[in-house]
């Protein structure tokens, strides 16, 4: 519960800084240059972000052991590698963070391509999104603590991939509607912050806190894949013109975004 409700912050900042960098841009007495202030506000939003880890840094250091007792070597990187069910669980998380990202970077899009004011869908993904992940992680904590984390951990895959397999209809002109793409998003953002809120302690829960430093950063390394989905959909959605690099397989983009489709399913 800790880490779902320190960790809501991120969603606050969502709903906020997408509608005012969307007013920023429009606003800003005309000159086509509205983007440039606001990148450069986004620039001091996370320079500003420098100072909190910062302040850590400068915490006291942990005391030392009682007299006479010897202080315990911490477990080697092959010892955090080699605990059971770790590495099942980031080879889970690596495939499933090909698909997770993409609702996120292409929902934009796929409203703007049906005829939607690209502002008003902007806002609508701002606020619904970051209202569901805020919401999602104190909520899903709570849930959790029922069901069990490892044994409701799917459940909110479950529900993004259903919200993104029905996106494109939420989305479209004949059948969605603005207020259906804010309730997607919103419940899409709910059980992403479920998903990220709760990798630490199911993390915890598989290896012991003598080696959840080392297994937490393997398990968020493993959702590096996050990076690679999104512009494989996006290379297969609108290929360039100019024909491939020859040491391209030309069918890696679509072979990846194929596995990544049955993955969100």
């Amino acid at each position: 519960m800790a880490m779902a409700l320190a960790s809501g912050g991120s969603g606050f900042g969502t709903i906020v800084l997408g509608i005012l960098t969307t007013k920023v841009i429009n606003d800003n007495n005309g000159d086509g240059e509205g983007w440039k202030s606001a990148f450069y506000m986004l620039a001091a939003v996370s320079a500003g972000g420098v100072m909190i880890p910062g302040y850590f840094l400068s915490s006291p250091p942990t005391p030392a052991a009682p007299g006479g007792t010897v202080k315990k070597e911490p477990p080697s990187f092959g010892e955090v590698v080699a605990s059971p069910g770790l590495s099942y669980f980031m080879a889970c998380l690596f495939v499933f963070s090909l698909g997770v990202w993409n609702p996120i970077v292409h929902n934009f899009e796929a409203a703007t391509d049906n005829g939607f004011n690209s502002d008003d869908v902007g806002n609508m993904i701002s606020i619904g999104f970051g209202v569901g992940t805020v919401l999602g992680r104190p909520l899903a904590a709570k849930i959790l603590e029922f069901t069990g984390k490892r044994e409701g951990f799917p459940a909110f895959l479950l529900l993004m991939a259903v919200l993104a397999a029905l996106y494109p209809t939420m989305a479209s002109r004949d059948d969605g509607s603005l207020a259906l793409i804010c309730v997607n998003n919103a419940f899409y953002g709910f059980g992403f912050g479920a998903f990220i809120a709760n990798l630490p302690p199911i993390t915890a829960e598989l290896v012991g806190m003598e080696k959840f430093p080392v297994a937490l950063g393997l398990v968020y390394a493993s959702c590096a894949t996050m990076m690679i989905g999104p512009p494989l959909c996006g290379y297969y959605a609108h290929p360039p013109t100019h024909p491939p690099h020859p040491r391209t397989p030309p069918l890696l983009p679509a072979a990846c975004c194929t596995n990544n489709y049955r993955t969100r399913q």
